[in-house]
């Protein structure tokens, strides 16, 4: 990222906990509430406050944001689904991991993936929600 004119997409797979379901945090709230001119939606405040989007404001945060020309160096999207399993996610893949604001549809840099809590209750015979 450092580097002049490189970028990094960095996209987060998986489900609720990924996703940030029930996070929440108002110093969150109040900047993304100046980053977008408005109030943010519940969805945009749960994928900052994640795990995978905390991660990725400190990526930011370690590393020059943005270049001369405005374009952001590191791009997050957070693509997870409450309840969302491997074998759930596995025929939607590769849609799921472009980055839709990428002009050039590249390929994810970084792909963060936690399946983990509803691959467990999944195989151990616990409900799948």
């Amino acid at each position: 990222l450092a580097g002049g004119g490189s970028h990094l997409d960095v996209v987060a797979i998986g489900g609720s906990m990924m996703s940030g379901v029930g996070c929440t945090q108002d110093k969150i709230s109040t900047e993304l509430a100046a980053f977008y001119g408005h109030q943010p939606t519940y969805l945009q405040k749960m994928h900052a406050c994640s795990y995978s989007g905390r991660f990725a404001d400190w990526l930011r945060g370690r590393h020059e944001t943005y270049d001369g020309g405005g374009d952001a160096k590191l791009r997050y999207a957070n693509r997870a689904f409450g309840g969302m399993t491997t074998l759930d996610f596995l025929p939607v893949a590769e849609s799921a991991l472009g980055v839709e604001s990428v002009r050039d549809r590249r390929d994810p840099g970084l792909i963060l993936v936690d399946f983990s809590p509803n691959d467990w209750m999944l195989n151990s015979g616990g409900v799948h929600h």
